[in-house]
């Protein structure tokens, strides 16, 4: 996230990004956003910035808009000093470097702030109602991913050359879910899971991944550009990675196409079938951290079971 165009107060951020920062860390975390205007304040001055103030909180971190002495447009990405996702960012944006991903100019890790580029306009691609403008900022930023492959190997999935996670891990989430679902929704998880182990199973040139490459992380950038933010870094199957992108699509507006998926998955140059399979187990995925988040299940007014039971038009019968 990157957040508005005007900055907010200090106070305003604060108040935000509290409760978040203390269920996840407890008293350092509430330590943490009280004393974050003068970490800030502490870190601008050592790379001579000006602090313009807080562009946007979310659960995990507050972005506040910054200046260089060259005046050029920047963020500084602020978490906790404790939290290890800074580290795990800075990493993927260095492996990930392109002109389609925002800017790392410095880290200062235990710390917890980043200081990025800023992406001028900004606007993100969840703004568009067109699905075919969106998939084409889409395909542009992921073309432009470098990606990191290994040798073809059946078992790659379980095994990252890399210091981030792979995609195996993430499935773990799915094992306990079904078992905590009305019998409805049980039938077609159980059958989401076996679906994600073959995938899995059958991943046959892992490489490094954005990992959250949704419309709301893809952002309008100066000359029709767009330039993604936010990596997390996953190793594992390219076909996964238009998987939130589609299920931020069609849970929100337009609904499940095939046809989408198969054109997007035409200019990537992937299976449009692994594309859909993928689709489904992140939707599921979704649900069931959901699910570990909130204590109960998501209601069955919610898109993204909608988007589940899809599968059993599209998927009867198919084996990656």
């Amino acid at each position: 996230m990157q957040g508005r165009e005007r900055p907010v107060e200090w106070a305003h951020a604060v108040a935000a990004v509290r409760p978040g920062w203390e269920r996840r860390h407890g008293v350092a975390g509430h330590r943490a956003a009280q004393n974050l205007p003068d970490r800030v304040a502490r870190l601008a001055a050592s790379w001579d910035l000006t602090v313009l103030g807080p562009l946007a909180t979310g659960a995990e971190s507050v972005v506040v808009a910054v200046r260089d002495a060259a005046d050029r447009p920047g963020v500084l990405k602020c978490r906790p000093p404790a939290d290890p996702g800074t580290g795990r960012e800075a990493m993927a944006l260095t492996h990930l470097a392109s002109p389609g991903v925002v800017g790392l100019r410095a880290a200062a890790l235990d710390e917890g702030v980043l200081w990025l580029g800023r992406v001028v306009p900004g606007h993100p691609v969840a703004q568009e109602p067109d699905d075919r403008v969106a998939v084409s900022a889409f395909c542009q930023v992921a073309s432009s991913l470098p990606r990191y492959l290994a040798a073809p190997d059946p078992n790659a999935c379980g095994a990252a050359p890399t210091p981030f996670p792979n995609l195996g891990q993430q499935l773990d989430a799915l094992e306990t879910w079904p078992s905590a679902l009305p019998k409805g929704e049980w039938l077609l998880a159980e059958r989401l899971v076996a679906l994600a182990h073959r995938l899995a199973d059958s991943t046959r040139t892992p490489c490094l991944l954005h990992g959250d490459l949704h419309d709301d992380n893809i952002l309008a950038a100066a000359g029709g550009a767009f330039c993604a933010i936010d990596p997390k870094g996953v190793w594992g199957d390219p076909a996964y990675e238009p998987a939130c992108f589609l299920m931020n699509r069609w849970t929100r507006s337009s609904g499940p196409s095939a046809g989408m998926a198969a054109a997007l998955a035409a200019r990537l140059a992937l299976d449009a079938r692994r594309v859909l399979g993928w689709t489904f187990v992140h939707t599921a995925l979704s649900l069931a951290w959901s699910q570990e988040d909130d204590g109960v299940a998501a209601p069955a007014t919610d898109g993204r079971w909608a988007l589940l039971r899809y599968v059993t038009h599209v998927m009867d019968g198919w084996e990656p």
